[in-house]
């Protein structure tokens, strides 16, 4: 029996990316250091909350971050790869929860 515990965090509207097969699309916060970073989420873990979103997931979860190219050549290619844990991505959001859910 697994008893990892879920936790959610809340993202807003601008962090939501378009959806991709069953994943949708959630960016990093922009005063993280992983600023520039997405990563794909299972769709049926992500929820609309009022005017923000909120995706599900936990302790067990790895998340795959990928960042792409800013040029004009480069824009549609991934330039960085990082791996988080679940502690590593609440850490990258936590500024955000602090300042705008409280």
């Amino acid at each position: 029996m697994n008893n990892s515990i879920w936790q959610n965090l809340k993202i807003t509207n601008e962090q939501v990316g378009n959806a991709v097969g069953n994943s949708i699309v959630i960016y990093l916060p922009k005063s993280s250091k992983y600023a520039g970073y997405y990563f794909f989420h299972p769709a049926k873990l992500v929820r609309r909350q009022g005017y923000a979103f909120s995706f599900g997931f936990t302790d067990d979860f790895k998340f795959n971050l990928k960042k792409n190219g800013n040029g004009r050549y480069n824009k549609f290619d991934v330039i960085k790869e990082v791996t988080l844990s679940a502690t590593e991505l609440k850490e990258a959001f936590e500024k955000q929860q602090k300042g705008i859910w409280d």
